[in-house]
């Protein structure tokens, strides 16, 4: 989508060059910002919104879901007992917490163990 900003003088006239009036286009023609990510959310289930900061958005939809796994999986791999287990499981979502917060900064040791916690026991997150 590529938009185009036109300035007006106080009687409405273009203040452009002819060589860029070219461009211009009537802002009733143009779709808003929430309209174009309404289409997209309806069109593939998600808005480019959601790519501008990836991993805020992973976080925000993986957290409810590890906490869920945490409370109701009544498993776990079999090399480990269930304390160890929910223990990682901990780690895990106290990392993706300070992600999803968005206040994060520098990444901290914190979220990079939860990161590889989540790599490391990936396929181990099933019933």
């Amino acid at each position: 989508m590529v938009g185009c900003i036109t300035l007006n003088d106080e009687d409405g006239s273009s203040n452009l060059s002819p060589a860029a009036n070219f461009m211009k286009k009537e802002k009733k023609d143009l779709p808003t910002r929430e309209e174009y990510f309404a289409k997209q959310r309806q069109e593939r289930g998600f808005d480019d919104s959601e790519l501008w900061d990836l991993f805020y958005h992973h976080a925000l939809w993986l957290l409810p879901r590890l906490k869920e796994f945490r409370r109701g999986n009544p498993c776990h791999p079999m090399h480990m007992t269930k304390e160890e287990w929910d223990s990682i499981l901990d780690e895990m979502i106290d990392g993706f917490e300070i992600i999803a917060s968005d206040v994060i900064g520098v990444p901290t040791r914190k979220i990079y163990r939860a990161l590889n916690l989540f790599k490391k026991y990936y396929f181990g997150l099933w019933w």
